[in-house]
């Protein structure tokens, strides 16, 4: 059997000539659009039902103002850190007295690193564990990360969490982001 030149044409379809395939993703669009407007006059539907969103019964959290300054400092104004405002006498007061963290008791927190022991580790015993295969360093970072989260969510001095959360994201260098 004699194979044909690579600049013979014969024998072989031209583009023009092959059945048109069709791409998987032009089938999964089409299969979506159709979708959308099969599904979109029952959405239509349910947009124009009344929804009215339900009220709290109980009092305001806190004034807008408050609210404001507060949601700026914290995690988050939940009932109990609008007691806390309240109870320092409005949110300029809960605010400087934020200022001083060495002042605020926050023992439930400071006792979450224990669930983490790798945290209280040297240097030197991280890299022994790592090398060792008794706790890989990435292990280390998730637990921080864990750690981290939860201080956030638990803290009393919610002004030093976020201003802790500001600085770490602006002065973090990633360990494999020189090349190292």
């Amino acid at each position: 059997m004699e194979l044909p030149d690579a600049g013979d044409t014969a024998g072989r379809a031209t583009r023009s000539e092959r059945a048109p395939r069709t791409a998987r993703r032009t089938v999964v669009a089409g299969a979506g659009i159709a979708a959308g407007v099969t599904l979109l006059p029952r959405a239509a539907d349910a947009a124009d039902s009344a929804y009215v969103a339900g009220r709290h019964r109980a009092a305001r959290l806190l004034g807008t103002r408050s609210r404001h300054l507060v949601g700026r400092f914290s995690y988050g104004v939940t009932p109990a850190l609008a007691r806390q405002v309240r109870r320092h006498g409005g949110a300029t007061k809960w605010f400087e007295w934020q200022l001083s963290p060495g002042r605020i008791a926050d023992h439930d927190t400071s006792r979450i690193v224990t669930w983490f022991p790798g945290l209280a580790w040297s240097p030197a015993r991280l890299w022994h564990e790592t090398v060792s295969g008794g706790m890989p360093g990435w292990e280390v970072m998730q637990d921080y990360q864990s750690w981290v989260l939860l201080r956030r969510m638990t803290s009393n001095r919610q002004l030093l969490e976020t201003m802790t959360e500001f600085w770490e994201n602006h002065l973090h260098v990633p360990v494999f982001a020189d090349g190292v």
